[in-house]
């Protein structure tokens, strides 16, 4: 790592005072640094990253995620002196480049034969979480990454309608990651209001013997202004803001990303507001027909797929209002080609995309991103 902070010496501290450094020490977003001091007084070093987050220690990271310079300053615990301080200069965002895609394994499940949601696990390592369409009962599957069957959980008191798409939330009440199903499909344009299925995600371990478990489920209802009634197979949650997204889907039309607000209570009926409508038929946009969606965990990046091959990522500058990030030109990812793509997820480490089709024994496909 290159030194970069200034150098002070501290009142009372060693003569050498704290050294420190920082890698990198600048690029696109999002931007993870690391962060070390040596030196007297360096295990208790509190830093202070400039966009509002601090960290203690010797050695710490940051991941940046709005553009622009930040002054980074850094003193020891009972000093309000500062002992060092350096510029980070955070580039906006920039597209993958063309990635490379693996089959991860293959769903060994005759009883998933209509995934329709994804996501990657953020509070079980190696866990992927899905859903059938509409047909099965109220249930979510965890999977190991070769596709492996590790549990089902059975949601309580839930009728299972239309499911669609799944997303991960927070509970905000204990923080604890929550398994959120859009029960909003509607392909006849019938249903007044659409629901959508919260439950605290389990412990579930890679390797584990298979297990069945029953969780009670918080239930939302939303409507579509001016009382429109809409298909929609992709939902989405900010995890920067909690606030719900649906994407509808229109074989002949645009299609609306349509967002709700927390907090989300359980048996409340709230109408969406439409923040964006893309028209997936018009370039830079193809495929028409949306199938599923997911924001990073970092809240910097949100995909939308398509039927097709071509999955389309946003880009999220945090110095901007987030409704800045539907008009800016998205990425274009070219996705493996499947029998009917209907999942998207990004990976728990936002390094790539998981991708899973509808049908018996599909395979688990990743797209890893490249620079």
């Amino acid at each position: 790592m290159l030194p970069i902070l200034l150098t002070l010496a501290c009142t009372g501290a060693d003569p050498e005072g704290l050294t420190l450094h920082a890698d990198p020490q600048s690029g696109p977003l999002p931007l993870t640094v690391t962060f070390s001091a040596t030196g007297a007084g360096a295990d208790v070093a509190v830093w202070d990253f400039g966009d509002g987050a601090t960290a203690t220690g010797a050695n710490v990271e940051h991941t940046f995620l709005g553009s622009g310079g930040f002054l980074v300053t850094v003193r020891e615990q009972a000093s309000d002196d500062i002992a060092g301080q350096g510029p980070i200069e955070v580039l906006p965002g920039v597209c993958p480049g063309d990635g490379v895609d693996e089959v991860m394994g293959q769903v060994d499940s005759l009883a998933i034969d209509e995934a329709s949601g994804l996501v990657a696990s953020q509070l079980n390592p190696g866990v992927l979480w899905t859903h059938n369409d509409s047909g099965d009962t109220p249930r979510f599957f965890a999977l190991d990454e070769t596709g492996a069957l590790l549990a089902i959980v059975n949601l309580l008191d839930v009728y299972k309608g239309d499911w669609e798409d799944m997303a991960l939330a927070r509970n905000p009440d204990t923080d604890a990651w929550q398994l959120v199903a859009g029960n909003v499909g509607d392909n006849s344009h019938d249903r007044d209001d659409v629901h959508i299925h919260f439950i605290d995600e389990p412990a579930i371990t890679p390797g584990q013997d298979f297990e069945e478990l029953d969780i009670a489920a918080l239930t939302i209802h939303v409507t579509y202004p001016d009382g429109e009634m809409l298909d929609c197979e992709s939902i989405m949650v900010d995890p920067i803001t909690q606030d719900l997204y649906l994407v509808t889907k229109d074989y002949d039309g645009p299609a609306g990303v349509y967002r709700k607000s927390p907090p989300h209570e359980h048996e409340s009926t709230t109408e969406l507001e439409l923040v964006k409508q893309l028209d997936f038929s018009v370039e830079p946009l193809s495929g028409r027909a949306t199938t599923g969606a997911d924001w990073s965990v970092t809240g910097d990046r949100a995909v939308i797929r398509t039927y097709g091959l071509w999955v389309y990522m946003w880009r999220r500058d945090q110095s901007e209002p987030v409704d800045a990030m539907w008009d800016g030109e998205p990425c274009e990812l070219r996705m493996p080609a499947e029998q009917q793509s209907e999942s998207i997820a990004f990976t728990a480490d936002n390094s790539g995309l998981w991708s899973l089709s509808e049908g018996e024994f599909q395979p688990l496909n990743q797209l890893r991103f490249t620079d």
